[in-house]
């Protein structure tokens, strides 16, 4: 059963996502994660940061399929 877009846009503002979130399929898979934490950190803070580095990913490499590999794509993130 699919939800209706009203639910799913309470849901999507309810997670800080964008509702085409439940319609994107992963293809990015991530093993051997090794990084330094805080001890406060739990399991939570960490599952979700590999959740949010795999959806970067998966955006980045749909948006190079869609525009090529040569294309220009500005970063995200300023260093």
């Amino acid at each position: 059963m699919i939800p209706d877009s009203g639910t799913l846009i309470l849901l999507a503002d309810a997670l800080e996502v964008a509702p085409d979130f439940f319609f994107f399929e992963r293809v990015v898979e991530l093993s051997g994660v090794n990084f330094r934490r805080k001890a406060s950190h739990g399991n939570k803070v960490v599952e979700s940061l590999i959740e949010r580095v795999k959806d970067s990913m998966d955006r980045y490499l749909q948006l190079e399929t869609l525009l090529g590999p040569d294309s220009a794509v500005p970063h995200v993130v300023d260093l």
